[in-house]
């Protein structure tokens, strides 16, 4: 299945989660990975990211005691949902005012919560999320 980067990217956009069904039924995804730029990679597993995101700050505002952190936790969903929304391809997840309280809350124990972070290498980030969301497709 080795395909030209162009290819990959149009792939990618058109058709993300029938692509990932796809490596979920190929004997050797890895393979396939392989043959992706890490830009094009990174661009697949934007979605997922953002969602698994989400995900950990929603958890974050129906768990915690504190009601100024429960409350940060929905502003910043609201706020990445409606960057979102706008074009998905210009979000920021990285940003510092979201990323230094949650390493200060230590991420609130969840592990998915940390591959997101910009300190992780894109390529080693992308490949870990896309691993540990394949199960959510």
């Amino acid at each position: 299945m080795p395909r030209p980067p162009g290819e990959w990217k149009q792939t990618v956009r058109q058709a993300p989660l029938e692509l990932i069904q796809t490596l979920q039924e190929f004997r050797n995804p890895s393979y396939i990975l392989a043959g992706m730029t890490d830009a094009t990679l990174d661009s697949w597993m934007l979605a997922s990211r953002l969602a698994v995101l989400l995900h950990c700050l929603e958890h974050i505002e129906k768990t915690t005691t504190d009601d100024n952190c429960g409350k940060w936790a929905n502003d910043w969903a609201v706020a990445l949902r409606n960057q979102a929304s706008a074009d998905l391809e210009l979000i920021n997840l990285y940003s510092g005012d979201l990323w230094k309280p949650l390493k200060r809350l230590k991420y609130q124990g969840m592990e998915l919560l940390k591959l997101c972070r910009s300190s992780q290498k894109e390529k080693k980030r992308s490949r870990k999320v896309h691993i540990s969301t394949e199960d959510m497709a």
